[in-house]
């Protein structure tokens, strides 16, 4: 998770893509369900 300052991971343009490509990468490995994956932006979300 990013500081405050910083800026929210998921919400922020700087850092949308790279989120993403993130979330993609896990989504090729099939550790997580997709539930998990769906769910991922809320829980990691600095700005909520």
């Amino acid at each position: 998770m990013t500081a405050v300052d910083e800026g929210c991971i998921v919400h922020d343009r700087k850092y949308l893509s790279k989120f993403h490509g993130a979330i993609n990468q896990l989504r090729r490995t099939n550790q997580f369900n997709r539930f998990t994956l769906k769910l991922l932006p809320k829980r990691c979300c600095s700005c909520q």
